[in-house]
């Protein structure tokens, strides 16, 4: 249903239930059918970069965070930064999917997933998410800006 590399596309293709609104070298973005919902994985070259926009539902979180838990196994990346735009604060974790698809992932301590909101109820949803997190052995962290996260990931290689 979705792919984490391609090419660049200016025009829209219809995959299945999901809208590819644009793909790079190293960068895919989905649209879904169903909402307004966007979101964007990208393989840097020491981590995976996975931006959301729109989101509203627990449905599409889970849509998207089993998106780039299969990114990030499908390239390797032990290093995940979630940068979320525009979108509805999210406190019902287990129902999202994040617990589900990282769990087994986060307790690598070499595997580090790295949380950015762009607006302050955003911040609070996701200490919810580190909080809950933790306590399942994921090791996630929250940041108020991407060049602290990044920071994060350099510090122990």
């Amino acid at each position: 249903m979705y792919r984490c590399a391609g090419r660049w596309v200016i025009r829209t293709i219809r995959v299945g239930d999901f809208c590819r609104i644009g793909s790079g070298i190293r960068r895919v973005w989905y649209s879904s059918g169903r909402g307004a919902m966007v979101y964007r994985i990208a393989t840097e070259r020491d981590y995976l970069r996975a931006d959301l926009f729109n989101r509203e539902t627990a449905e599409e979180s889970r849509e998207f965070f089993d998106a780039v838990a299969d990114c990030a196994t499908r390239h390797q990346r032990s290093c995940i930064l979630i940068s979320v735009h525009s979108s509805s604060p999210m406190f019902t974790v287990e129902r999202s999917g994040f617990l589900t698809r990282f769990t087994n992932a986060g307790v690598d301590p070499a595997h580090k997933i790295a949380l950015v909101a762009d607006d302050q109820e955003l911040n609070h949803s996701h200490e919810y998410f580190v909080l809950l997190g933790r306590l399942h052995g994921i090791n996630v962290r929250h940041f108020r800006d991407e060049p602290s996260a990044l920071q994060w990931f350099r510090g122990a290689q």
